[in-house]
């Protein structure tokens, strides 16, 4: 059922009151959004570089050659890693083009990549690297030095700031964002290795995806890592809602709505949200701080002093917050809390959303 709810103006203390205001609308300005740098010729391997630039590959391929030597010292110059030679990098180019396009050509073991059967064999990949060479490049790679460190990411953590700074600085999103959850699928030894039941792939390394909604583009990550997640401090919401902070940190002031689940939203952060000029849209599960003990059947509106409306409850008892404008089909005018709103259409927020970050899971498993 759809509730017409309005805030309350005078409603300070938190609670849940019925009553009628005009909000102030935020505004968006889309003159900024989509494309930000271009390559100088559009072609894939140009587009590629613009994500992982010859810097960063320039890293990779230093780093690389160190732990080589290290191996070749420790096995004492004796085997196949005693003739290493130095890599560059236009070789690491090609190496992570040749382990891309080897996702798309499947094979039941790495090594029938190289295979002369005539049955099974396929002649890009000797062209492009020899056996040897290859899984040598494969064991000695290496994106950071081996010193100790305390952070579980610290063997990837610049390689991983340059790539997500790179997303930014590409694409600059258009109104709309989503944030939610992704497994990256591993089964391997891991210390924050996640098991989540409800999802398909329940092993692997939990991801928190900032999506423009109408692109479907990944804006930002952040790689959960337990206690050691690397986030901003958020006392009022507790990890959820600084998880959604840190990855909003960029768009806030700047009247973009956010769409999130119930994991995330709470009247604590949706305020906060408000309080910065951006908008939010999503479930809320009821034993929230904040969140009133609703009737079953209860069609009269009221609304919270944050300025957040509560619109629809589920039969799987999880209830709609928004603090937004969303357009619905019908057209029709009516006030949310914070920003001017056309009609709410539940199937907009509850099932289009969150398919960009469904299609971005698949992409990850496939």
């Amino acid at each position: 059922m759809i509730l017409n709810i309005l805030a309350s103006e005078d409603s300070e203390d938190g609670s849940w009151r019925t009553g009628q205001f005009t909000p102030s609308p935020v505004t968006f300005d889309g003159s900024q959004s989509g494309v930000r740098t271009h390559p100088h010729e559009v072609r894939e391997g140009e587009c590629f570089k613009l994500f992982l630039n010859t810097s960063t590959v320039g890293v990779i391929a230093n780093e690389t050659n160190k732990y080589a030597e290290i191996l070749r010292e420790k096995s004492g110059g004796v085997g196949k890693i005693g003739r290493w030679v130095d890599t560059s990098v236009a070789e690491i180019y090609t190496f992570l083009a040749t382990v891309m396009i080897m996702g798309l050509v499947k094979k039941n073991n790495m090594r029938d990549y190289w295979t002369a059967d005539p049955m099974l064999s396929t002649p890009f990949f000797p062209i492009v690297f020899s056996q040897d060479r290859f899984f040598l490049l494969l064991h000695a790679l290496h994106f950071s030095d081996s010193s100790p460190s305390s952070d579980p990411l610290h063997k990837i953590r610049n390689i991983l700031n340059s790539i997500l700074k790179s997303f930014s600085h590409v694409f600059y999103p258009h109104k709309d964002l989503c944030i939610n959850e992704s497994i990256l699928k591993w089964k391997g030894r891991l210390s924050f290795k996640q098991y989540i039941l409800s999802k398909r792939r329940r092993f692997g390394v939990k991801l928190f995806v900032l999506c423009d909604v109408l692109t479907g583009y990944v804006q930002d990550l952040i790689v959960y890592t337990g206690s050691s997640t690397d986030i901003l401090p958020f006392d009022g919401a507790g990890m959820s809602g600084a998880v959604v902070l840190t990855l909003l940190q960029p768009y806030l002031n700047k009247g973009h709505p956010v769409f999130m689940d119930n994991w995330y939203s709470s009247p604590a952060l949706f305020q906060c949200l408000l309080d910065n000029q951006t908008g939010a849209c999503g479930t809320v599960r009821p034993t929230r701080k904040g969140i009133p003990q609703f009737e079953k059947k209860k069609w009269a509106g009221e609304s919270l002093k944050p300025n957040i409306q509560r619109i629809s409850q589920s039969k799987t008892n999880f209830t709609t917050l928004l603090s937004y404008p969303c357009l619905g089909k019908d057209g029709r005018s009516c006030y949310s809390s914070g920003l001017f709103m056309l009609s709410v259409d539940r199937h907009i927020v509850h099932n289009n959303i969150p398919s960009f970050v469904s299609a971005l899971c698949m992409m990850l498993g496939s």
